[in-house]
C-alpha cells in the first residue's frame, strides 16, 4: 500500500470512532410515564401536547408545554398529582398519582 492510502484509511478510522462517541454522548431529556413501575410512554419535551392515560381508578391527563409537565383533570380521590402543579427537570420533582398507579418523571436517554 502507498502512504497516501494508509493515511486515508487511518483518517477514516478516526472519523468513524469520533462519530461513534459523538452519537453515544448526544443524549436528550424526555418524560417517562410509568404504570406500576412499567414504562407505558416516552414523551418528547420539545413538543407541546396533551396526553391521556387510563389508570387503576380512572383517567389521568398530562400536559407538556415549554419543557414542563403537569397533571390536570385527573380522576382520583385526593388530587395530589394535580396540586403538584408544573414540574420541570431543574426542580427534580415527579408527578405521582398513587390511586391510578401512574408516575411521571424526567429522564436522560
Amino acid at each position: 500500500m502507498k502512504r497516501k492510502e494508509i493515511f486515508i484509511i487511518i483518517c477514516l478510522l478516526f472519523i468513524g470512532v469520533g462519530l461513534y462517541f459523538y452519537q453515544k454522548s448526544s443524549k436528550h431529556e424526555e418524560l417517562v410515564v410509568y404504570h406500576h413501575k412499567k414504562i407505558i410512554d416516552h414523551i418528547d419535551l420539545s413538543k407541546n401536547a396533551r396526553y391521556t392515560y387510563h389508570g387503576d381508578v380512572g383517567v389521568f391527563h398530562l400536559e407538556v408545554k415549554n419543557g414542563k409537565a403537569r397533571a390536570y383533570d385527573v380522576y382520583c380521590p385526593n388530587q395530589i398529582c394535580v396540586h403538584t402543579g408544573w414540574i420541570q427537570r431543574e426542580d427534580g420533582k415527579s408527578i405521582v398519582c398513587a390511586p391510578n398507579g401512574i408516575s411521571v418523571s424526567f429522564e436522560t436517554v
